[in-house]
């Protein structure tokens, strides 16, 4: 007499049915991660808009524009890591409102500057304090 293999023994199928459906009952009792209520619709306003380069990354657009990484992925719909593409076009978004700017041509103003150059963000200070 030869022996079967257990695939075809008779209630093998049976048994592989219920340990799946066991293994599902387990992972069902398990508190599920909640997905997120889609967020209240807001309009945003968007000021400008920036194209991504090469190199370009979420925090060096928001020192840019002066806008906050937050604001700026929520503006785009973005999910953290924060993927950017070359190309992709960027909303910067601002209020409506519009504020008055005055500039002093005194040269006793401290001021800064912040620009990019490269891979590099270059700080410039003017009239800055010895104290």
């Amino acid at each position: 007499m030869s022996e079967q293999n257990p695939k075809y023994q008779p209630g093998f199928i049976a048994k592989v049915f219920a340990f799946l459906l066991t293994l599902a009952l387990i992972a069902g009792a398990f508190p599920q991660v909640a997905m997120a209520a889609p967020a209240p619709s807001t309009t945003v306003t968007c000021v400008k808009y920036h194209n991504v380069e090469s190199g370009d990354t979420l925090s060096a657009i928001s020192v840019k524009y002066d806008v906050s990484i937050a604001e700026l992925a929520a503006a785009n719909n973005l999910q953290e890591p924060y993927t950017l593409f070359v190309g992709q076009r960027l909303c910067i978004p601002g209020s409506t409102t519009s504020t008055t700017t005055t500039t002093t041509t005194s040269s006793s103003k401290t001021g800064w500057s912040a620009t990019r150059d490269g891979n590099y963000l270059v700080i410039t200070v003017t009239n800055f304090p010895n104290k």
